[in-house]
C-alpha cells in the first residue's frame, strides 16, 4: 500500500472509531512518534494524520499535551460526503483480470470523483465483521455492495445496518434482498441474436457455459428464446466447463478441442468471453476458424472495455455494458440517500447485440459449402 493510502486509511480508522463511539469524547489519541512506529510511517505523515483529524473536528490538540477526542464530534453536513464501495480492486498485473474484475469499481470510482464525493472501500474480511461493519458505516452515507459479497456470513451482516444500500452485479433480481438493486438484464441482447438465428440454417447450435449463476441465467434466457421460435431444441447441445474460466483456461481449450471436429456449419453461444478466448485457442489450433467455418456468439463484450487479445475487437456479442451498470448503481445510491423511497427500487440494464466478424456476417451458404 502506497504512503499516501497508509494515512488515508489511518484517518479514516480513527474517524470511524470516534463517530462509532469506541473512541470516546476526552480519549487521547497515540502521539506522532507512536503511530510512526506502530504502522512504519514517516514522523511527518504521522502528524498530517493527526493535523487532518484537528481540521476536520474530531480531535482537538494541546501543545505540548497530545491530541483528545473532541467533545462535540462534527456532523456529515453532506450525507454524500463518503460513500463505502463494498468491491475490490485487484492488482495482478493480468490484462484479462484487470478487465473482468476492475471494470466494475474503477467506473463506479470515476463517477463519484466527478461528483466530487469521496469513498472508502469495504474488504471482504470487514465485511465479515459485524460490529467493525457497522463502525465503517457509521461515519457513510451509503453503501455498494457487489453480489460478490453475498454469502451466508456477510449478507446478514449488511442487512443489519441502517444506511442506504444499492447491490449490483448480478443478472437476477434478488427477491430476498431488502436492498436495492442494480441487475443487468441478458434478454434483450439475446432476442436479437436469436432473431437472426431464426432466418439461418445452422447445422446444429451448441451452448458453452461456466458453472456459476450468471452463466446459467443466460443460458436458460438462450434456449427460451430458441423454444420461443421453435427452434428444433433435437439439434441444440448444451456443454459445461468444468471450471470458472477466469481462473483456468485449460478446460475451456479441451472442450473446443474436442468440438473441432463437429463444429464446422453450427452456431457456437458462449455465455462469457473468457471462454470464448480460450476455446478459440483449441480451435486455432485444429484448424477452424470462427466467422468462416462456424459461427461464433460470446456474452459480455469485454472487447469494449479494454480487453483485447486480437488487437482489435472481432467477437460477435450479447454486450452487458459493464460501466452500464456500475453508473447506474452509482446514481441510484445518489438517488435513494437524496430522496428515500418508501420502496425498494431496482433498475434492470438492458443488453444489445453487438455484431463482429465471428456471426451473423457472412452467408449462410458459405458454412455449407465448406461443410461440403
Amino acid at each position: 500500500m502506497s504512503r499516501k493510502n497508509i494515512v488515508r486509511s489511518l484517518y479514516d480508522s480513527f474517524e470511524e472509531q470516534i463517530r462509532s463511539g469506541e473512541l470516546k469524547p476526552g480519549a487521547i489519541l497515540p502521539s506522532s512518534r507512536e503511530l510512526s512506529s506502530r504502522n512504519g510511517i514517516s514522523m511527518m505523515s504521522a502528524s498530517r494524520i493527526l493535523t487532518m483529524l484537528a481540521k476536520t473536528g474530531y480531535v482537538r490538540r494541546e501543545k505540548g499535551r497530545g491530541s483528545y477526542v473532541s467533545d462535540k464530534i462534527p456532523a456529515v453536513r453532506n450525507a454524500l460526503l463518503r460513500v463505502g464501495i463494498a468491491d475490490t480492486l485487484v492488482y495482478s498485473g493480468d490484462s484479462l483480470n484487470d478487465v473482468v474484475l476492475n471494470s466494475r469499481p474503477r467506473a463506479i470510482l470515476n463517477y463519484l470523483k466527478k461528483n466530487g464525493i469521496s469513498y472508502r472501500f469495504i474488504s471482504h474480511e470487514e465485511a465479515s465483521d459485524r460490529p467493525l461493519l457497522k463502525r465503517i458505516a457509521s461515519g457513510l452515507g451509503g453503501i455498494l455492495v457487489t453480489n460478490k459479497y453475498f454469502d451466508p456470513v456477510v449478507f446478514p451482516n449488511f442487512e443489519s445496518l441502517s444506511v442506504p444500500i444499492v447491490c449490483y452485479g448480478a443478472e437476477y433480481f434478488m427477491e430476498h434482498c431488502p436492498f436495492h438493486q442494480v441487475i443487468m438484464d441478458p434478454l434483450q441482447g439475446i432476442r436479437e441474436a436469436v432473431k437472426r438465428i431464426a432466418t439461418r440454417s445452422y447445422q446444429g447450435i451448441i451452448v458453452v457455459r461456466e458453472k456459476h449463476s450468471n452463466a446459467s441465467l443466460r443460458c436458460k434466457a438462450f434456449i427460451m428464446e430458441l423454444r420461443r421460435i421453435d427452434y428444433d431444441m433435437r439439434k441444440v447441445r448444451v456443454v459445461a466447463v468444468d471450471q470458472f474460466a477466469l481462473l483456468s483456461a485449460v478446460s475451456c481449450y479441451r472442450v473446443s478441442s474436442s468440438l473441432a471436429g463437429e463444429i464446422r456449419g453450427k452456431l457456437l453461444f458462449s455465455t462469457s468471453d473468457v471462454v470464448s478466448y480460450a476455446m478459440m485457442d483449441g480451435f486455432q489450433d485444429k484448424g477452424v476458424i470462427p466467422g468462416k467455418d462456424f459461427e461464433l456468439l460470446s456474452f459480455d463484450n469485454q472487447e469494449s472495455v479494454g480487453f483485447c487479445p486480437l488487437k482489435k475487437p472481432m467477437l460477435t456479442a450479447v454486450s452487458a455494458s459493464i460501466q452500464g451498470q456500475s453508473l447506474a448503481a452509482a446514481e441510484l445510491l445518489l438517488d435513494v440517500v437524496r430522496n428515500p423511497p418508501k420502496y425498494r427500487k431496482v433498475f434492470a440494464v438492458p443488453t444489445e447485440l453487438v455484431i463482429r466478424e465471428t456471426a451473423f456476417v457472412k452467408k449462410q451458404s458459405n458454412l455449407k459449402e465448406r461443410k461440403q
